[in-house]
């Protein structure tokens, strides 16, 4: 009767730290040849994620499906699946990319990664038939609220969005934040929040 191996246990988390010192040097292959066989004693889903990342690092995206797949079987926390979304995401696979992104939000909230996955899909042309406006606000607010790199980008869209409706109290709050918090955006997006705020100060001026 086949019985599982601890993960922990010296002999096998020493294999763990020579395959990652593999992983370090970009040698996969001989990466790939601990953690198979450390698979196999210990079923563990860190291992099959760890196999998985090894092939989409070597391109291998089919074997890279098939790990991770395995991994989310074995244990379906919201690392696994976030990898699972983001393979989907690499080949242009929005849709399924957003399903899965989205699952992770329901698992945690406050994944500042996987709400930034999802505006980068809300915002590719056509992105709106997979991401509709109102939970890419609350993925906006999730990024925001976390001062991530990003958060200036976050306050642009969310004014912009506001701007569309006609919310030109919120959009004035949303891009003054973008013009103070994070990095800088860059010329045309300065030249593009000068505008709205210009058409703002219009409206305000006429409901005075």
């Amino acid at each position: 009767m086949f019985k599982k191996q601890s993960l922990s246990s010296k002999k096998n988390f020493a294999k763990l730290l020579q395959a990652r010192d593999f992983m370090g040097k970009g040698n996969f292959p001989e990466a790939l040849k601990i953690y198979q066989p450390l698979f196999k004693c210990t079923e563990s889903a860190l291992v099959a994620s760890a196999i998985s990342s090894c092939y989409i690092l070597i391109s291998d995206f089919t074997s890279a499906y098939k790990w991770i797949h395995k991994a989310i079987s074995i244990d379906p926390r919201e690392e696994y699946i976030t990898s699972l979304a983001f393979y989907h995401w690499f080949e242009a696979d929005y849709e399924n990319s957003a399903r899965l992104y989205k699952e992770v939000l329901s698992i945690n909230p406050h994944n500042t990664f996987a709400a930034d996955q999802i505006i980068s899909i809300y915002i590719t042309p056509g992105g709106e038939q997979w991401v509709d406006e109102d939970y890419a606000k609350d993925c906006l607010l999730t990024i925001s609220n976390n001062s991530v790199i990003d958060q200036s980008y976050s306050y642009y869209l969310l004014g912009k969005i506001a701007f569309k409706h006609h919310e030109y109290q919120a959009a004035r709050g949303y891009l003054e934040k973008a013009a103070v918090f994070g990095r800088p955006l860059g010329e045309r997006y300065n030249k593009e929040m000068i505008e709205m705020m210009e058409i703002i100060s219009q409206e305000g001026a006429k409901a005075s």
